[in-house]
């Protein structure tokens, strides 16, 4: 970039030889990314700035000029007797009233959009992949499980996108200690979709939500780079490279080192015992190649990712003279995709993103170990064709071939057994490898009647796991019926091929059938104003075929339920001090195990789940924001009584078949606080955040723990509020 300056003031002064000429270069503050059509005024002379930031002001003698550009503060400075002058411009508050919404233009009923500005103000680590979790008819998995439960499908019934394709592991598991941290950098994501129903029919294999993370496709001006320090959590490095102005090479790399803080801290708590240890890591690391074309585009993205927990502590299931137990757990992911995006002529475009995925997970617990091993190949390919501005029909096709390695060493699962106790039950022993592919093809339209909009969809599919094919019809409708409102529904079936255990030959049941879902959802949108808006949908949710454990033949499919509800979203909108919103649902969940068995609370089941999230900028560095939580707690299934085991010198739990979930853990309230500081140097900027997540508010309770005999409960105490405070230097 110095060069362009250099270059830039060379010719002016060689252009105007026999008159004294001023150069003056005017660059962001924080960036020094030079400024186009700057006002540069020297007396009465005015000129404006060029693509490189320069202008040159040949034969005044005025000793001070100004400087002005829209977004920024108007800068007056002396003129220095120098070749080129260099005047840095402060961005202003006015400069971020331009928003770039995100999200895919397709007509998805419950889908919303909302900028990456906006998001990074208030999601934990700056993560956009965070921000539906803050949405309405989404909440937290249990434990440490990033993924999400959305209008009462369980976390695996939800798809996760990176590029047009799907991933196992988009959360880092462990991630819940840092408010679910995704396996991608934030500067590396471009926009999210998130839609938690009654999605299209590009999207298959799942009943729940679909999240869809899409990285950069834009290539800066110049190099940027970012080291970062979140403490007590990781650190990590960025860096993206432009190679003339149609390629872009990035690369990251992050690693936590939590590991090293935990051990100490348990073992203070314990008082120098060392009963308990454990040791989360975690970590990914990211390259991307990106080549414009006339055409479209070109990129290569390679993920890599993995977690890890040791832990150690006393148990009763211990094997071992000292009465420890050790769980031991691993994963890893790694992926390579190859994206091409291609302009056919005016009417028709294609989309497809070929890609290799390996993902292994491993745990030793207790005497027990499960072993898991994939590798598959995808490919996705989609065809756009927009007739007109009345119509655009969207058609591909879907396949993944993959071969399954599972080695179990575990208890047989408890079959609907009362007496089921994992100590004393036999051991399954197993090695299985699978070999499987599945197939899809989906067509879909958008068709403008007017002020209506009809999104038709239509998806088949075949699995080779189960032999079994399907058709999935759905349907999404937009009505326009003033500037102010809109009124929107959709209706669709949604099909999911059961877990590879559930269908082994062996372990499981090769007769299941494809779980589904039946999606209805009715809503209203309203725009108050510029700033205000309101998003209110009611919802209701079969679920069909769900996968329950039988004594007889592993698994079937004789389960159901359903989940009904309301959400509300009121957002304020970007301006340049204020934005946030309210998120509230209210939701009944319910299942049961057979058709004509009792309806009993999900242990997804939730009524009340509340946020209020909102950031409040108070100058050009300093801005402060946070989100309250308030939700029900999980239902859990209470001991109804307990039987003496002599042979293990222990009291067994045994739990009463009528009262499923019948009780529920104290409402949770919990309060995060954070802080920005922006400290703009002339060509780099100093980021400073620093706050309290999930500081709670009244009882702390993450589950119930028994006595020896489980004639007595005491309340099982959740995770502290965790302080942090996070370093980033942005060149």
């Amino acid at each position: 970039m110095i060069q362009k300056y250099l270059l830039a003031v060379g010719f002016m002064l060689f252009s105007a030889p026999h008159a004294r000429a001023h150069t003056i270069v005017v660059l962001e503050k924080g960036t020094g990314a030079p400024l186009s059509h700057a006002e540069v005024k020297v007396g009465s002379t005015i000129c404006y700035t060029d693509a490189t930031g320069t202008c040159a002001i040949t034969g005044s003698k005025a000793a001070t000029c100004t400087i002005r550009q829209g977004g920024y503060a108007t800068e007056t400075v002396p003129i220095l007797d120098e070749p080129a002058q260099f005047v840095y411009l402060i961005p202003t508050l006015d400069r971020d009233e331009t928003v770039t919404v995100t999200g895919n233009p397709r007509v998805e009923v419950s889908q919303k959009r909302i900028s990456i500005k906006e998001i990074k103000k208030i999601v934990p680590n700056e993560d956009p992949a965070q921000v539906p979790v803050y949405l309405p008819g989404v909440q937290r998995s249990f434990g440490f499980d990033g993924r999400w439960i959305v209008r009462g499908s369980g976390p695996a019934d939800s798809l996760y996108y990176v590029d047009q394709v799907a991933l196992p592991l988009v959360f880092h598991p462990l991630g819940g200690l840092v408010g679910g941290l995704s396996i991608l950098p934030d500067n590396l994501v471009e926009d999210v979709n998130f839609s938690n129903g009654g999605f299209g029919p590009q999207y298959g294999d799942a009943t729940g939500g679909v999240l869809a993370l899409n990285t950069k496709k834009d290539i800066p001006a110049r190099s940027v780079s970012e080291a970062r320090l979140n403490v007590p959590f990781f650190g990590s490095l960025y860096h993206a490279h432009p190679i003339g102005e149609d390629q872009l090479v990035s690369a990251s790399y992050r690693k936590s080192f939590i590991e090293y803080i935990i051990p100490p801290v348990l073992k203070k708590a314990n008082k120098g015992k060392g009963d308990i240890t454990v040791v989360p890591f975690f970590g990914d690391g990211n390259l991307e190649y990106l080549k414009k074309t006339d055409d479209g585009q070109y990129k290569v993205l390679f993920i890599y990712a993995y977690d890890g927990v040791k832990a150690a502590f006393p148990s009763t299931a211990s094997q071992d003279e000292s009465g420890q137990s050790n769980v031991d757990y691993l994963t890893v992911e790694t992926n390579l995709s190859v994206n091409r995006r291609k302009t056919i002529n005016g009417k028709w475009s294609v989309n497809t993103t070929p890609n290799w995925l390996q993902y292994r997970q491993s745990a030793d617990f207790l005497g027990n170990s499960i072993n898991v091993g994939v590798n598959s190949f995808n490919f996705p390919l989609e065809f756009t064709y927009r007739k007109d501005r009345n119509l655009k029909i969207f058609t591909g096709v879907d396949g993944t071939w993959s071969r399954v390695v599972l080695n179990l060493n575990v208890p047989r699962p408890p079959l609907n057994d009362p007496f089921y106790d994992i100590e004393t039950a036999p051991k399954l022993t197993q090695a299985i490898t699978l070999y499987t592919h599945k197939e899809a093809a989906w067509v879909g339209a958008e068709w403008r009647l007017g002020d209506l909009v009809v999104a038709p969809g239509l998806r088949g599919f075949h699995a080779q796991a189960t032999e079994k094919n399907g058709i999935d019809p759905r349907l999404n409708l937009r009505w326009e019926l003033s500037p102010k409102y809109v009124l929107k529904g959709a209706v669709g079936q949604y099909s999911q091929l059961p877990q590879p255990v559930q269908w082994d030959r062996v372990f499981g049941n090769p007769h299941l059938k494809y779980k589904q879902s039946i999606h209805y959802v009715l809503g209203v949108e309203t725009k108050w104003s510029e700033q205000w808006e309101t998003d209110v949908q009611i919802f209701y949710k079969r679920f069909l075929r769900t996968v329950e454990a039988d004594a007889y033949t592993g698994y079937n499919n004789d389960g159901s339920g359903f989940s009904r509800g309301f959400e509300l979203f009121v957002r304020r909108n970007l301006t340049s001090r204020l934005f946030g919103w309210i998120s509230y649902t209210w939701s009944i969940n319910r299942v049961r195990d057979f058709d004509a068995g009792p309806f009993y609370p999900s242990p997804y089941d939730q009524t009340h789940i509340f946020h209020l999230v909102g950031d409040y900028r108070i100058s050009t560095d300093w801005s402060f924001g946070g989100r309250y939580l308030l939700q029900s707690g999980n239902t859990y299934t209470p001991v109804s009584s307990s039987v003496y085991n002599s042979n293990l010198d222990k009291y067994s739990p045994r739990y009463p078949a009528t009262a499923k979930n019948s009780d529920r853990l104290p409402i949770t309230r919990s309060l995060s606080v954070f802080a920005n500081r922006d400290i703009l140097y002339d060509r780099w900027t100093f980021k400073l955040r620093f706050g309290l997540e999930n500081y709670i508010l009244g009882q702390n309770v993450s589950n119930i723990a028994y006595n020896y005999d489980y004639s007595q409960t005491q309340p099982v105490q959740g995770l502290a509020f965790i302080p942090y405070i996070e370093l980033r230097a942005v060149l």
